[in-house]
């Protein structure tokens, strides 16, 4: 190209004579361009040189002149201005502008993006009082319950999927903090006793029932954590995933005082995956709440937490039943549970 021309809808055009290479050119458009759609059109091009009537340009960028006290008005916190921040006074707003989707076409987003929103709400000390989200890791009062009556099963090569090479030994046991949200691994030093909940499947040792019902909670919350993963059996196939086919591999049941119950449905690879993978992969549903490299293996242990918001924080919990789903595709296990609550 050797001539090319910039207009906007204002009607005003600038034409540019370049060199019609391949190296970066650098043009002051003086005085500036306004208007919301500019147009670039191409004037003229070697024709005779390159021996073909063919065009093109790799990158263009458009630089913005700002006013002398856009710095003191406007502090962007991103190069492509989806996250600004903008003073005022003694306060300001804060734009974050991230749009959540029900599920992700690359499900890591949906994980970075609560992430960029839990920490910016952590940091602005945002209370949650006239809202209904619930993000993990920010302004939440964490109560981390005791499940030890309800454990069935080893973390150890004494229980656990049966394989002595692959268990969750390494799990650091008591007070935990896994992706901003804490919880009590159990473990009893002085007596072997079982430590997480499990169901049973097809070699899993200690000959375990399809249903632990009955974890006990006994508190108001407006959202659950479950600490959980699961030996997949089955996974899910591509064509399966293709046709866009779920599986509800099991499920929490919530008991309120009153008597009345909500389902928390479990999907494979959506809030739950295995608890041993080559590379630990994030899920739309569910974040990774702890990985550990299994020693002289190209495996890691991971594990992850889902949250479920209650659609009735004004009601106690009496308890949780972990029970398989319709699509029984996995033997699940539930390390522990916190309930929060907005403060």
């Amino acid at each position: 190209m050797t001539r090319i021309a910039l207009s906007t809808e204002a009607g005003r055009t600038v034409e540019l004579a370049v060199k019609p290479n391949n190296s970066p050119q650098t043009y002051e458009i003086n005085p500036p361009i306004e208007g919301k759609r500019v147009t670039l059109r191409i004037l003229e091009w070697d024709r005779v040189s390159t021996g073909a009537n063919v065009v093109g340009i790799d990158n263009l960028r458009l630089f913005a002149v700002r006013p002398p006290d856009f710095a003191r008005r406007v502090r962007p916190l991103d190069s492509a201005g989806g996250m600004v921040e903008y003073p005022m006074g003694k306060g300001g707003i804060v734009l974050c502008n991230l749009k959540f989707q029900e599920r992700e076409a690359v499900p890591i987003n949906a994980d970075k993006k609560r992430r960029i929103l839990a920490t910016i709400l952590a940091n602005l000390q945002a209370p949650f009082a006239g809202g209904s989200e619930i993000i993990a890791g920010a302004d939440l009062d964490y109560k981390p319950l005791d499940i030890s009556s309800k454990a069935n099963q080893y973390r150890n090569e004494r229980g656990w999927f049966g394989d002595a090479a692959f268990t969750l030994k390494d799990l650091t046991p008591g007070r935990n903090v896994f992706a901003g949200v804490p919880f009590i691994v159990h473990e009893f030093a002085t007596s072997p006793v079982p430590t997480v909940v499990m169901l049973g499947g097809s070699g899993v040792p200690g000959n375990l029932p399809d249903a632990v019902t009955g974890i006990p909670v006994g508190a108001k919350a407006d959202a659950l954590f479950f600490l959980h993963t699961a030996r997949v059996d089955a996974p899910v196939q591509d064509w399966e995933r293709r046709e866009r086919k779920r599986f509800e591999v099991c499920r929490y049941v919530v008991h309120y005082a009153d008597g009345r119950t909500e389902n928390v449905p479990i999907y494979l690879d959506e809030d739950i995956a295995d608890f041993k993978q080559r590379e630990p992969k994030p899920i739309p549903g569910a974040q990774i709440a702890w990985t550990r490299p299994y020693a002289g293996t190209e495996f890691s242990a991971v594990l992850y937490h889902k949250q479920w918001t209650n659609p009735r924080p004004d009601s106690e919990i009496a308890s949780i039943d972990l029970v398989y789903g319709p699509d029984r595709r996995t033997v699940p296990a539930l390390i522990a549970v916190t309930a929060a609550k907005r403060r």
